[in-house]
């Protein structure tokens, strides 16, 4: 965690409060405790660990179990009904992979937690014309081919759509490739729940087990350890702060780049969509 990311957790804890039904004096108190515990945070944890803490505070004032289960299900909606356009695209190119692989790093902007909220439109559009700034995917398809299991650890509701999209397109190229799916095990922020991978299709995909992580919270370095995987796809910019240190080779990244501090270590601007092997 850096200085720089103090303003998300703050933006966060503020997006909890105010879909919460808690009295305007319970909020202002809930904003109080969560400024005093974030002053002594752990500089040492990744952001997720923050937001996890944080939200297990909002939770003892008040705050519902899953205050984001609305923008969730909004989410979902919205990324189901563009599906057939997105189906359609497909069908138009000549790399239906590789465009799949565009369109799920480009659902990575429904993100509530994070303090740029980029257009999901947009995202897709600059995929199509302008590709990404790093692009590992020429290695991954190499690991593909060789590869006879699959790890894909989701992010957000609403994005697992695209998700869903592209994991059908690799079951194309590799129909007995296994994958497993992992799924946070309660809701935090909007983060993908069992109940929201079915929500958005993905547990009408053959070959595909939906697995809950054994602990809540995030994906950690040991998570990945032991994942016996032949390739391994973490999603978002916190399984990317969170693992971006882990020295396995199999595992690739896909995210859009929402903050400088994510911007700097990458070499690539804010909006931008990331295809990098570890």
């Amino acid at each position: 965690m850096k200085l720089e990311c103090m303003p998300c957790f703050v933006r966060q804890v503020l997006m909890e409060l105010d879909g919460s039904d808690i009295t305007m004096e319970g909020k202002e108190k809930a904003l109080r405790a969560s400024l005093r515990r974030l002053s002594e945070m752990d500089m040492t944890l990744p952001p997720v660990g923050v937001s996890l803490i944080l939200h297990r505070l909002l939770r003892e004032w008040g705050v519902g179990e899953d205050p984001y289960r609305e923008l969730k299900m909004s989410s979902t909606s919205k990324a189901l009904k563009i599906l057939p356009d997105l189906e359609r695209m497909l069908d138009e190119n000549g790399d239906r992979l590789k465009m799949a692989a565009m369109m799920a790093i480009a659902g990575n902007v429904i993100d509530y937690g994070a303090a740029n909220l980029l257009s999901l439109e947009r995202t897709l559009e600059d995929a199509v014309h302008g590709g990404m700034a790093v692009d590992d995917f020429e290695d991954f398809g190499r690991e593909l081919l060789k590869a006879d299991t699959l790890s894909y650890h989701l992010d957000n509701s609403g994005e697992v759509v695209l998700d869903g999209l592209f994991i059908r397109e690799i079951i194309r190229e590799r129909p007995d490739l296994r994958i497993r799916a992992f799924v946070k095990n309660s809701p935090l922020l909007n983060d993908v729940t069992l109940k929201d991978a079915v929500d958005g299709g993905l547990g009408a995909v053959d070959n595909v087990e939906l697995i809950e992580l054994p602990h809540e919270g995030w994906v950690s370095e040991d998570d990945i350890d032991s994942d016996e995987a032949e390739i391994i796809i973490a999603k978002g910019q916190g399984n990317y702060e969170s693992l971006s240190e882990s020295g396995r080779k199999n595992l690739f990244f896909l995210l859009v780049v929402k903050c400088d501090v994510v911007s700097r270590e990458l070499g690539a601007d804010i909006g931008e969509m990331i295809f990098k092997r570890s």
